[in-house]
C-alpha cells in the first residue's frame, strides 16, 4: 500500500520561509534534521536549506513560473534513498491565505 504525506511550506515573495507545517517539522525530525525547528526555518531564505546550485536554481524558476501564471502546477519528481525508491509530487500553489497544511 502506498503512503502519501504532505510537507508544506510557504514562502513569500523573496523566497523566505514564512510558515512550515507541522508534517514539514516532523518530515525533519524523522530525518535526523530535529534542529530545524520552526524558529531556525521560517524568516530564512528557503535556498539556504536547499543542497546544490542546480536545485536552488530549479526552485527559482518553478516559483517565478508560479508567479507569473498564478496558477497552480504539480512537478513530479524522485528523492531516492540507498534503500528506497520515492516517487514524489511538488505541489506549488500561489497562496494568499496562510500556510494550507
Amino acid at each position: 500500500m502506498e503512503t502519501i504525506n504532505e510537507y508544506c511550506y510557504e514562502i513569500d515573495a523573496r523566497d523566505v520561509i514564512v510558515d512550515v507545517g507541522t508534517s514539514w517539522l516532523a518530515f525533519a525530525k524523522h530525518n535526523d534534521a530535529a534542529e530545524l525547528i520552526r524558529t531556525q526555518v521560517e524568516g530564512h531564505h528557503l535556498h539556504l536549506f536547499i543542497a546544490g546550485w542546480k536545485l536552488s536554481e530549479l526552485y527559482e524558476q518553478l516559483f517565478a513560473a508560479l508567479r507569473r501564471s498564478g496558477r497552480s502546477t504539480m512537478v513530479p519528481f524522485r528523492c531516492d534513498s540507498a534503500e528506497v525508491k520515492q516517487f514524489m509530487e511538488l505541489q506549488l500553489t500561489p497562496h494568499t491565505w496562510g500556510c494550507p497544511c
